[in-house]
């Protein structure tokens, strides 16, 4: 799905994509929800070096894609010209995690709320 967003023509504005992206997370934070385990994959990689590999290669390939989902937006003269992609895709990704999370463990915000401050940060 995530690489779907990075090859959509015409580009989807930046805000899209990532309210798209939070829709799969949101998908996945239910009780039979992958990201539910993800928690627990996250800390036995800090004790397993042959998982930390695993998860250190996963996770550098999707913030990669978000790296991609900003050069796209540079293209497209939503994000400015000398703005650092990867450094924006590491942000943008943090944040699908970080919304993960505080579904999981917060119980809240929901997609709408959190998706309608990205896209005030994103304008900002």
């Amino acid at each position: 799905m995530f690489a779907e967003l990075v090859s959509q023509e015409p580009p989807l504005p930046l805000a899209d994509a990532m309210e798209r992206a939070l829709g799969f997370a949101d998908s996945q934070t239910g009780p039979r929800g992958a990201l539910r385990i993800a928690i627990q994959v996250w800390a036995e990689s800090l004790r397993d070096p042959a998982l930390a590999v695993f998860v250190a290669d996963k996770y550098g390939h999707f913030r990669g894609l978000f790296a991609a989902l900003a050069r796209r937006a540079q293209e497209t003269g939503e994000l400015p010209a000398d703005a650092d992609p990867e450094a924006i895709g590491a942000a943008l990704f943090g944040m699908i995690p970080g919304y993960a999370l505080q579904r999981i463990l917060a119980h809240g915000p929901d997609k709408k709320t959190y998706a309608d401050a990205l896209r005030v940060l994103i304008r900002a």
